[in-house]
Parts: C-alpha cells; sequence; structure tokens
C-alpha cells in the first residue's frame, strides 16, 4: 500500500490546499453563474453547456472530499454515496448548485433552472458512484455509474417536464422578491 504524506514538501496541510482549491473553483463557478449571458465568450451548441454543469460540479465533489478526508496514510479510500462524507459532500454539492440557480434568478440573460440543478447533482453523484478508486461505501460495479452517465445526456437535452418546472421555479422567486 503507497504511503501519502499528509503535508507537502513546505510543511503546508494538504487538506489547506484543497480547501483553498475548493474555494477558488466556488467562486470561479459563482463567477460565471453571475456573468450576464451576453458577456459569456463564444456560444456553445445547445445542450454542451449543459454538460458543463455536470463537470464542474464533478470537480467540486472530488475536491470537497479531498479537504473532508484529506490524504493520510492508510486512508486512500474515496469514501462513497453511501458513507457520512459522501452524503455531506452531495448535500454541499446541491446546496451550492440550489444556491446558483437561485442567484441567476436575477442575472440579465440568465434564468434559473431545475435541468441545470440535477446536471449539477448528477455531477456529485457521477464522482461517488464510480468504483474507482476503491473506497467505504463505494460500489464495486460500473453499472450505477453507467447508469447515472446514461442519464446526464437526457437532462443536459431536455425533457418535456423540465421547462415547465423551470417556470415554476422562476414564478416562486418572482413572487418571493416582490
Amino acid at each position: 500500500m503507497a504511503h501519502w504524506p499528509e503535508t507537502t514538501g513546505s510543511k503546508l496541510p494538504l487538506r489547506l490546499i484543497f480547501t483553498v482549491a475548493a474555494s477558488a473553483w466556488v467562486v470561479l463557478l459563482h463567477r460565471l453563474a453571475t456573468t450576464p449571458s451576453d458577456e459569456l465568450p463564444g456560444a456553445w451548441p445547445p445542450g454542451v453547456s449543459n454538460l458543463m454543469h455536470a463537470a464542474t460540479h464533478a470537480v467540486l465533489a472530488l475536491l470537497l472530499l479531498r479537504v473532508f478526508i484529506g490524504l493520510r496514510p492508510r486512508v486512500l479510500a474515496w469514501p462513497g454515496l453511501r458513507s457520512r462524507v459522501g452524503q455531506l459532500v452531495l448535500l454541499l454539492v446541491g446546496v451550492h448548485g440550489l444556491v446558483e440557480e437561485v442567484v441567476q434568478h436575477s442575472v440579465v440573460g440568465r434564468s434559473c433552472s431545475v435541468g441545470d440543478l440535477c446536471l449539477d447533482i448528477a455531477g456529485g453523484v457521477t464522482v461517488l458512484l464510480s468504483p474507482w478508486p476503491k473506497g467505504p461505501q463505494r460500489p464495486t460495479s460500473w453499472v450505477p455509474l453507467l447508469l447515472t452517465l446514461a442519464v446526464v445526456p437526457l437532462l443536459a437535452f431536455g425533457t418535456d417536464m423540465l421547462p415547465q418546472l423551470d417556470g415554476l421555479l422562476a414564478a416562486a422567486l418572482t413572487a418571493l422578491h416582490g
């Protein structure tokens, strides 16, 4: 079994480095979420920009896992979805996604989307359902991950129900803001 240091060569705790990285990632995601649509660089094909929700929140889930469990010796395991750490990570990814969608409701040219929130959560789920690397409460089969990955394009490229849910969410937020 490999031995991982708890600190870098400069004695800076790795957990602190992952905390700074996760915080910087959240700031970057917030900056992107609050940028008006006409100021965003380039046009993405329909659905592709939605896939970025899953990808960026998968990165957030990876960073949060490292924040909570670090890289202590003999603790090389990555907790899965059924572990307490995995559930906390998924909760934080979901709360972050929800907050960003609510914030986007007031950004020019942007809207809150139930589909985007589902994709944010799906990004976290893909990290926690992967059987690799091994860890407590992680699946031993690739089937759960492959099923999750099959749902992501369906969410990204739309369904008939999501626009109706988006309308309900927008109406609720408008009513709350007056």
